[in-house]
């Protein structure tokens, strides 16, 4: 990490311009300089670093070549054997531009093999494909969800912690761009990839989009000028561009105006005509292709520079020099307001689960989690209704609470499909435990309202324990929580192997909380395996706090964490108990209890109605909170002082970080 200290993300300078002066192309097949100036980016592959790049340098551009990476997954000792340069022929220029309505991007892709794209939708990107990925956030967008105040010129893009730099990876805009190879007619698609969009396609007839779109392969271009460039102008509306700023609170069309800052990523994928499939890429910034995300390969920190800097500038894009008075002026983005928040999870839904991908462990090691849970409904099917965790080998072991027979378990299961009553039994408790689940939820006259219960598990090794209320109620040891089992098919492959042994210790595992129950959940926390169940969330004891999630609007660890692309399957609601309430578009109603506050008297309640940083409880934050809470960190605790709500920050910590940003908040609510 130390290497990258001098590597940051580009600055690009972009000005205005009118998408209606620029709609024909100039006749020499290029993109017209006497009305979008001089190109932002020019991105070579013999500027870029790439998988064989030893010493790091300044570039924000990456090469990479798919034959190496098929070969370096074979043998990372001989792959640079297999490289035959495909990326070196990869060039672009990039031009972007902003008018008040629209962001606009104009490529020129010199293309000599020609050009392909198979197939349109999700898949346009697997060709000959222009695909950037688009933040409203900002540049490295969850450094900034986060930390509002974090500053990309000063602190470089930390990949190790976030491996990809956007403030939303479900729904950032992740557009690809190509013109479908075979179709009838001309088939020219803009897709947003993003997962919350699932391939919708933005421009055309049935779109109903306002996208516009000019695109002339460089096949086309040879043949009508001799070029072998491909040219793209594209103009996306800032209200598509804005869609993602719902999960930034306050960013709005009158955000955006000169002075406002974009994080962008984009790249170029190369594919040889006939080969119909891609070769080699050459990426500006981070985040964008699929090497971004391969944290065990060498080359991983090179390709993740972050996402750049993009300034919206009021200076005329021709000359760079003339003000151009119709720009508008960018409002200041204010902080997220905190509103008390709980994911809320459909029942039978397959996407119910949280997979802690940014929190990995080896069993030997050991993890330990915790979360609150309200069931609000139940699975007729009494295979599945389970809420819990996907643990083990191959994260075959179902660990919770089977909500059909009120007993905890440990059991086998293919994973995704609930423990089968065919399926081996590792062990179930000995006692029942009532926990009460939300019933006729639809008559307001009978409705029951949900219990909250604290669910919590721990795995070092073979052996795994779960909790409720911080009481043990189920302990197991079997070699699949903590090893690999060799299974039938792998002794069919090798018969050297013995069936059922287990001599492989799992390493690099994740917690994957599943519910197949509609279910409300609030304060997961993961820590170290001394994790101490009794001590609830806010004041929770263990060696390591490896995450504490709210899951509150302005949770920062919530909203700079992977785990969170999967609101888009199970929902943020705010959290309103004791009150029947419609919370999706589903007509699903949630009614649970309101959960007792956590405090020094009673470590194992909510921390939902702590205020952050209202440490005496005068539901008001000001200055007596900032000195008690100097007080307190001196040894000085006054009376009746909160440590759960001194924890102003939310990173499990209380420390001069927490006074620093009271007082920042302090000073600009004033």
């Amino acid at each position: 990490r130390d290497t990258l200290a001098a590597k940051g993300v580009d600055n690009a300078m972009i000005s205005p311009l009118s998408f209606q002066l620029c709609l024909a192309l100039a006749a020499n097949g290029a993109i017209d300089r006497s009305i979008w100036g001089e190109p932002t980016v020019t991105a070579k592959a013999a500027d870029a670093m790439t998988a064989l790049t030893t010493t790091p340098n300044n570039s924000v551009l990456f090469a990479f070549e798919r034959e190496f990476e098929e070969a370096y997954k074979e043998d990372p000792k001989t792959a640079t054997k297999y490289s035959d340069g495909a990326w070196k022929d990869i060039s672009y220029r990039l031009w972007l531009r902003w008018d008040n309505d629209y962001y606009y991007v104009a490529a020129e892709i010199d293309d000599p093999d020609g050009y392909t794209v198979k197939a349109g939708g999700p898949s346009v990107w697997n060709g000959d494909c222009l695909q950037f990925m688009l933040d409203p956030i900002g540049p490295n967008g969850v450094m900034k969800y986060a930390d509002f105040d974090y500053n990309y010129k000063t602190t470089c893009f930390d990949w190790w912690t976030y491996q990809r730099p956007w403030g939303n990876l479900n729904s950032v805009l992740n557009i690809g761009i190509g013109k479908i190879d075979g179709a009838k007619r001309d088939v020219y698609q803009v897709v947003n990839m993003a997962p919350s969009e699932s391939g919708a396609i933005m421009n055309g007839a049935k779109a109903k989009r306002d996208v516009k779109l000019n695109l002339v392969t460089c096949d086309e271009n040879e043949a009508a000028n001799g070029k072998k460039t491909t040219l793209i102008q594209l103009a996306l509306p800032w209200k598509e561009i804005l869609k993602t700023a719902k999960f930034a609170g306050n960013i709005s069309a009158e955000n955006i105006g000169a002075g406002y800052i974009l994080g962008m990523s984009a790249s170029v994928l190369n594919a040889k005509a006939g080969e119909g499939e891609w070769n080699s890429y050459l990426n500006w910034g981070s985040g964008v292709t699929g090497a971004s995300t391969t944290i065990e390969a060498p080359w991983f920190p090179y390709v993740n520079p972050g996402s750049n800097a993009v300034v919206l500038s009021d200076l005329s894009a021709v000359d760079g020099k003339t003000p151009v008075a119709e720009a508008k002026k960018a409002e200041a983005i204010k902080p997220v307001e905190h509103v008390d928040q709980i994911l809320f999870m459909d029942i039978g839904d397959s996407d119910n689960q949280i997979a802690t991908s940014d929190i990995r462990y080896d069993v030997a090691d050991g993890i330990a989690a915790a979360i609150d849970v309200a069931i609000l409904d139940a699975s007729e099917d009494p295979t599945k209704s389970l809420v819990g965790w996907w643990v083990g080998d191959t994260y075959g072991v179902y660990a919770g609470y089977d909500i059909s027979t009120k007993q905890f378990v440990f059991a086998t299961q293919a994973a995704g499909n609930g423990i089968d009553r065919d399926s081996p039994v590792i062990k179930r408790s000995d006692k029942t435990y009532d926990w009460q689940i939300s019933t006729d939820v639809f008559d307001k006259d009978k409705a029951v309202p949900a219990e909250w219960g604290r669910l919590g598990i721990k795995i070092v090794g073979d052996t795994a324990s779960l909790y409720f209320n911080g009481e043990l109620v189920l302990e197991a040891t079997s070699p699949r929580f903590g090893h690999h089992v060799v299974t039938e098919d792998e002794v069919a492959l090798d018969p050297t192997l013995k069936l059922g042994s287990a001599d492989t210790p799992l390493t690099n595992q994740v917690l994957i909380l599943n519910n197949t129950a509609g279910c409300a959940l609030d304060n997961y926390l993961v820590a170290s395996p001394d994790y101490d169940f009794t001590s609830g969330f806010a004041n929770a004891k263990a060696e390591k706090i490896l995450a504490k999630f709210t899951f509150d609007s302005d949770d920062p660890a919530w909203n700079s964490s992977p785990m969170r692309s999967v609101e888009a399957a199970v929902g943020r609601v705010d959290y309103k108990a004791m009150n029947l309430e419609v919370i999706d578009d589903e007509g699903n109603v949630a009614y649970y209890k309101e959960k007792p506050v956590e405090s020094a008297e009673n470590p194992g309640g909510d921390t939902t109605d702590v205020k952050a940083g209202d440490v005496n409880g005068d539901d008001a934050l000001n200055a007596k909170d900032v000195t008690s809470i100097m007080k307190f960190l001196v040894g000085k605790t006054p009376k009746d002082f909160n440590e759960a709500a001194a924890d102003y920050n939310g990173d499990g910590k209380t420390n001069a970080k927490d006074v620093t940003g009271l007082m920042k908040f302090l000073v600009k609510g004033a």
